[in-house]
């Protein structure tokens, strides 16, 4: 192609030379191998056998000292490039399929290198296919015609035709074995091993009681004629298979009864050369086929012998052709395009894993062989305790959700607040994705910010002043020298984790999959690499205020890139002069918190009520909500009499992992099945469901975080009983103001709004205090957002 991208078929053969010759190796991404499930392995084995197109690999040509790399199939073994070999192909996509058809279909990876160097032990299988025994085959579909001992037309012609089975019957066929008995016959020098013993094994071993073994392994070195001596081994090892159907079915042939009927229509009557003897064979004494010097057994074993011979060699040309065949296409990207080449593995993978630059930066780093393997060190940066680190800062928070803090550390020696909101994903044993994509933005912001001289971060005036969001792109990332990649991750996983532990303490969040502006967690953690910054009370209030006045002004809603550039370079400026005390008020925060609820595209009253018939309020209203209040922690809804099994505790970002509750969105006037008195006063709105964001009941203003056992409790009783037990005091603090009673539902749609503006009202009010409490200005000074923004309704009041 014309930008530097070629798209063409290649060959087994070929794949596995440009391996051999560390022409294709893989980027130093330290992303493991995954496929170590024999399921999956066998899956595409099957593929193979099947002649199925088995994907797409993607190349990436780079320069050989651009990237660490490392050998296909090897933890850290590197790759051998010669010093006249400038370039060398990056394997981006398709390292799973290439490391399992290399290792399965080949000896190459043993060749290279011990097996405990392996990327996983998995690849220490060797794989086979296992030829049933005939008396196995009787009630099953004989995909290789060992009954008769034909193989099928398709096989027969096994150039130019697919076989007659799917993957779904060929993967029963296929055996692993990874018995270490079995060490010297199949996981040694498999070139020199005794083929006496070799075909022993096969043909006669206790894991050929239920059939034979054709071991695959050796199919590359025999399909492409590479190697002679492998070619040979497995020719020998299908005759002596041959040889042992021939020998099933003249044994079923001296037998009486049903089997030996059966053999001599399938075997001799329904075949061509099988036909002038077939009666001979019906009318033979068992005595007769028992003496080999007998006129029908010499014709008998005879024809069996030929029928042997040629399947042998049509059951070999066809396992070779399985190989020779492969349709493996290739994907060849230049190093100029490497950003194309992030978009075509993206589209190749669409619904599984992205590559993302993370993986690019990994490799650049493990150039520098001194370097510890990153996505160690990042995982050792967010596993570390860092409860020293978070000291001073807890002591500055809300007394209420310090005692929430501390009560939890009670039973715990080691916190980190960046794996406790789900950064590093213990099931998948990897970074979380959106936590990836922050620390990538954290990386490039904190290098335009790099002192060669001091070789260290400083956020000098002029360095603010030219900063621009360019600095999350991908190409600006890729600039970083590999020497200074190890410093400025270090400093990026601190600030991400310190942005956690303000973001859990400060702002209601619980994971990071909560955080509803990512560019607002890039910011804050760029801010908290500085230690001073986070350590200095007034700078943490300061973003406190700043945090809520830009979730609720809507100013990171759209164009979130030109806000994150605008923000973070207003911030750094007032940060600096408060450094130099030199700073009145924080205008520029202030300007953002008096935007709060003013954006009628966005928020304000008539939206937050479900008002306005043209805007619908979004889903980050109700969840903010929810968190501002639970930043503030409150008790849950029910009393304590509610039920046996119910005690009424706190809800806070900590409720989850101290009380094994999770917290859920509770309707507060509520909605659903909730027993025959609610259902009939309004049906259409049981009808019109949860999801409805135009139905007044899903107003985020209609929303509190509950524990599970709470809302259970509630869903599964009638209203009375949400009524009776239904504490009101969590409910006053938050702006219900009547709490839930009787009286609130006579008039539905009156109530209901009424309860809302109320809400709205103290919501504000709420906020108001916080912002003049956290900016050191009295209320006076801030804006009525509360009046700029109220419906125009009269009758709420």
């Amino acid at each position: 192609m014309s930008d530097g991208t070629e798209f063409k078929q290649v060959n087994f053969y070929e794949l596995i030379k440009l391996i051999e010759e560390d022409r294709i190796v893989l980027p130093d991404f330290q992303r493991g191998f995954v496929w170590k499930d024999k399921n999956k392995q066998k899956a595409l084995i099957a593929s193979v056998l099947t002649k199925l197109p088995i994907g797409t690999i993607l190349l990436l040509e780079i320069e050989k000292n651009t990237y660490g790399c490392k050998k296909i199939g090897f933890k850290n073994r590197k790759p051998d490039i010669p010093d006249d070999q400038n370039k060398v192909l990056a394997l981006l996509d398709g390292q799973q399929r290439v490391t399992v058809l290399t290792s399965f279909f080949s000896n190459e990876l043993y060749v290279i290198g011990d097996s405990s160097e392996f990327v996983s032990p998995s690849l220490k299988r060797r794989y086979f296919l296992r030829c049933p025994k005939i008396k196995d085959l009787l009630d099953k579909k004989d995909l290789f015609g060992a009954r008769k001992l034909i193989a099928p037309e398709e096989i027969q012609k096994s150039q130019n035709q697919y076989p007659d089975y799917s993957t779904d019957e060929i993967i029963s066929y296929i055996a692993c074995i990874d018995n270490i008995k079995y060490k010297e016959i199949i996981y040694e020098d498999i070139s020199n091993v005794n083929i006496d013993n070799l075909i022993e094994f096969c043909t006669s071993s206790s894991e050929t009681n239920d059939g034979y073994l054709i071991p695959l392994y050796y199919l590359y070195g025999a399909a492409n004629k590479s190697n002679m001596n492998h070619r040979k081994r497995l020719e020998k090892i299908i005759e002596r298979i041959a040889e042992k159907y021939k020998n099933e079915i003249i044994d079923l042939l001296k037998t009486q009864g049903e089997i030996r009927d059966f053999i001599i229509t399938e075997c001799f009557e329904e075949t061509e050369d099988g036909k002038a003897i077939a009666e001979d064979i019906k009318s033979a004494l068992v005595t007769e086929l028992q003496n080999e010097d007998s006129d029908i057994y010499i014709k008998l074993t005879e024809l069996l012998q030929n029928r042997s011979t040629q399947w042998a060699r049509d059951i070999s040309e066809f396992l070779e052709s399985c190989v020779l065949k492969l349709e493996l296409y290739k994907i060849e990207v230049n190093q100029a395009n490497i950003l194309r080449a992030i978009d075509i593995y993206q589209n190749l993978n669409l619904g599984g894993k992205a590559l993302d630059i993370f993986d690019l930066i990994l490799a650049r780093a493990a150039i520098q062989s001194d370097n510890e393997n990153l996505l160690d060190v990042v995982k050792g940066c967010l596993i570390e305790n860092h409860i020293q680190d978070y000291k001073a800062f807890v002591k500055d928070c809300a007394p209420k959700i310090q005692t929430e803090y501390n009560s939890y550390l009670d039973n715990q020696t080691e916190y980190s607040a960046a794996m406790q909101l789900g950064a590093w994903n213990q099931i998948e044993n990897e970074l979380a994705v959106s936590f990836c994509k922050a620390l990538m933005s954290v990386t490039g912001t904190l290098y335009h910010f790099w002192n060669d001289e001091s070789e260290q971060v400083i956020f000098a005036d002029d360095r603010v002043k030219a900063f621009t969001s360019k600095v999350t792109k991908s190409e600006y990332l890729l600039k970083i020298e590999p020497e200074k990649i190890d410093p400025l991750i270090r400093l990026a996983c601190k600030g991400l984790d310190r942005a956690c532990i303000f973001l859990q303490l400060r702002c209601g969040i619980r994971s990071v999959t909560e955080i509803q502006y990512k560019l607002v967690f890039v910011i804050l953690a760029v801010i908290f690499s500085k230690d001073d910054w986070f350590h200095n009370k007034k700078v943490c209030d300061y973003l406190e205020a700043w945090y809520w006045g830009s979730i609720f002004s809507g100013s990171f809603k759209i164009e979130q890139n030109a806000a994150f550039q605008d923000n973070l370079k207003n911030i750094l400026q007032l940060l600096n002069e408060v450094e130099k005390e030199s700073v009145a008020k924080p205008e520029y925060i202030i300007n953002i918190c008096n935007k709060t609820f003013c954006d009628d595209k966005f928020a304000n009253e008539e939206i937050l009520l479900v008002d306005n018939q043209f805007v619908e309020p979004e889903e980050i209203l109700k969840k903010s909500i929810c968190h501002f209040y639970l930043a503030k922690t409150y008790s849950d809804i029910l009393k304590n009499n509610a039920n046996d099994k119910y005690k009424q505790k706190q809800n806070s970002v900590f409720s989850e992992c101290k009380n094994g509750e999770t917290l859920q969105y509770h309707h507060i006037m509520p909605i659903g099945e909730l027993g025959t008195i609610y259902k009939d006063i309004d049906k259409k709105l049981n009808e019109s469901g949860r999801k409805d964001r135009s139905n007044k009941y899903n107003s985020p203003l209609n929303f509190m975080l509950i524990s599970s056992l709470a809302n259970r409790l509630i869903l599964n009783s009638p209203l009375s009983y949400y009524i009776k037990f239904c504490d009101n005091t969590p409910l006053t603090e938050m702006g219900i103001q009547q709490g839930i009673t009787d009286s609130n539902i006579k008039d539905t749609n009156k109530e209901i709004d009424k309860m809302l503006h109320k809400r709205y009202q103290k919501l504000c009010s709420d906020l108001r205090s916080l912002y003049a409490e956290k900016l050191g200005v009295s209320e006076t000074e801030l804006e009525d957002f509360f009046e700029k923004s109220r419906s125009k309704r009269t009758d709420l009041d």
